[in-house]
């Protein structure tokens, strides 16, 4: 638990990326298994729609059972599902709120460099973190 917790505040300071924490997948289905697994390997501060992690995971249209595999994901910050969003940017659900799931975001993307600039440019973000965001590198 020491080590969790560690790698859990390095997260929130901004030094840690990647966690490196054993998550035991027992009692999920082959499926959920397959999802949880490829949304641990979205990078830090990137998104990806529930769409594409369901053609990742080999069932293409299968966007909704991937939205409730996150739905249930019992570790949130080390399978992280808040990168997970809507096919047209939008944010979708989060378990813990959607204005956390932003706020989750914000914080990464500050981290990797991104510029956040109100209003212009690629990748809008509306109402993540309860602002309208658009990010640009």
């Amino acid at each position: 638990m020491q080590a969790a917790a560690e790698q859990l505040q390095a997260y929130f300071e901004g030094r840690r990326r990647r966690f490196e924490i054993p998550v035991d997948l027992s009692g999920e289905t082959a499926f959920q298994e397959r999802a949880l697994r490829a949304c641990a390997e979205d990078p830090y501060g990137e998104t990806v729609s529930y769409g594409e992690l369901a053609r990742r995971c080999g069932q293409p249209g299968a966007a909704r059972a991937v939205g409730q595999v996150m739905a249930t994901n019992r570790l949130p910050l080390v399978v992280p599902c808040h990168r997970i969003i809507a096919a047209r940017g939008g944010l979708g659900g989060y378990g813990y709120g959607v204005a956390l799931k932003g706020a989750l975001l914000a914080m990464e993307r500050q981290q990797v460099g991104w510029a956040a600039v109100a209003g212009q440019g690629a990748d809008s973000a509306m109402g993540w973190a309860g602002v309208d965001v658009t990010f640009r590198r």
